[in-house]
């Protein structure tokens, strides 16, 4: 009996401990279980999300950004969301002044004068092709601060060679008259797009030169009356000509070899970079410069059209593509690099592309019909559109607006711009848009 009872303490202590170990294991499982839980929520939040579309475009746009080196005006992956649009300018308006040949003033003893292609180039091919009557609008030319208009009163002709009467106008833009006659051709004024100088300039001097072939050559930098030699080269293997230019660096294109090759210096003679022919001139073609950039336009998938905007730092020698805009067939830009502009694109035909530097933004512009040609004046785009008819239309780059005109003129009329207004040349009459 007293075996038993020993025996029984023994069963219940062993119980008892068995049953605490049991209570005890399940404490630290439910201790884990939460532990694992807690881990597997915290991971969660800190992962991110699978990004969208757009996320991966920008991401991706902004690795390859930073692979190659720092985008020009800055990172364009920044968000600028929350950021006020800046306020722009009201558009110019454009009073619209027609004259015709009862808008023309009398002339009296004027005598005949010979035209040729010598004497006047643009007169003698107008009075080739025109055959209305006279007296009409023959040209126009806009000078820094005026329209001058040629008027002819009358022609002789003779086996092909003309003698005419003609006279030279300023157009008064107020009252749209034509006053202040002579009979000197006006000089017309030129904006270089290909040239931003203010204090000198890039010049190449040859000893004795035909144009395209290799002879000695000094490339020079003028300021204040001085000639400074950045470089030279004695012997005749390559020809060297000045294509693009501002203050401080010059785009050389060098032929050698039946090769072309572009150069670019900056004012102390330092070779910047160079566009080899096989790798790099089939496909790239320098546009202009801005402050820290030579802008190029390129053929990425070389089918011989361009398709993207690029640009090496002047700072580096580096390219960098920075926007694809598919096969475009036309490209133009300002002087001051302030901004490229295309037509002609595969996507959008009827469009202008416009790429600001200063935003590093692509702008488009619908047209009401097909672009047919387009060109830069200061911050002025301008060219016609055409349909039947040919329109004309200005593009302000400070207000971002376009201008198309509601009137419609013949095929081979003849556009000229000057500041503040744009002169279009058809049939011996003249419509001047002119800014108000």
């Amino acid at each position: 009996m007293h075996h038993l009872k020993k025996t029984f303490k023994i069963i219940i202590s062993l119980f008892l401990t068995l049953l605490l170990l049991a209570a005890f294991s399940a404490c630290e499982q439910e201790e884990i279980s939460a532990e694992s839980s807690s881990f597997s929520a915290s991971a969660s939040s800190e992962i991110p999300s699978e990004p969208s579309v757009e996320e991966s475009a920008e991401s991706s746009v902004e690795d390859s950004s930073e692979e190659s080196s720092e985008p020009p005006s800055g990172d364009t992956s920044e968000d600028t969301s929350s950021e006020e649009e800046p306020v722009l300018p009201d558009p110019p308006t454009y009073e619209l002044l027609n004259l015709s040949a009862e808008d023309i003033p009398p002339a009296e003893e004027l005598s005949f004068a010979m035209v040729n292609k010598n004497s006047d180039a643009a007169l003698d091919g107008f009075l080739k092709a025109y055959e209305g009557s006279y007296p009409a609008i023959a040209d126009v030319v806009y000078t820094e601060n005026s329209l001058q208009v040629c008027v002819v009163y009358d022609v002789l002709e003779f086996y092909g060679a003309f003698q005419a009467k003609y006279l030279w106008y300023t157009l008064d833009c107020t009252n749209g008259t034509l006053v202040s006659p002579t009979k000197e051709r006006p000089t017309a004024y030129e904006y270089d797009k290909n040239t931003n100088n203010q204090k000198g300039y890039f010049w190449v001097d040859y000893e004795e030169a035909v144009s395209g072939e290799p002879c000695p050559y000094v490339v020079l930098y003028h300021e204040n009356g001085v000639n400074t030699t950045l470089c030279f080269e004695e012997t005749a293997l390559e020809y060297v000509r000045v294509i693009r230019q501002t203050d401080t660096h010059v785009v050389l294109s060098v032929s050698r070899r039946d090769e072309r090759y572009y150069r670019i210096l900056n004012r102390e003679g330092k070779v910047i970079a160079q566009l080899e022919w096989i790798s790099d001139v089939s496909s790239i073609t320098p546009l202009m410069f801005d402050d820290k950039y030579l802008y190029c336009k390129k053929d990425a998938d070389e089918d011989f059209v361009y398709d993207t905007i690029g640009a090496i730092d002047l700072s580096t020698g580096k390219y960098q593509d920075l926007l694809e805009v598919g096969n475009s067939d036309y490209w133009t830009y300002f002087a001051d690099g302030s901004g490229i502009a295309i037509y002609d694109n595969e996507f959008q035909p009827d469009t202008i592309l416009y790429y600001a530097t200063a935003t590093h933004k692509l702008l488009t512009y619908p047209a009401k019909r097909r672009v047919e040609s387009l060109d830069t004046f200061f911050g002025t785009l301008y060219g016609t559109i055409h349909g039947d008819e040919v329109y004309v239309f200005l593009w302000d780059a400070e207000s971002k607006t376009l201008f198309q005109s509601q009137e419609g003129y013949p095929a081979g009329c003849r556009l000229a711009v000057g500041k503040g207004s744009v002169a279009v040349m058809h049939d011996g009459a003249l419509s001047v848009y002119v800014e108000q």
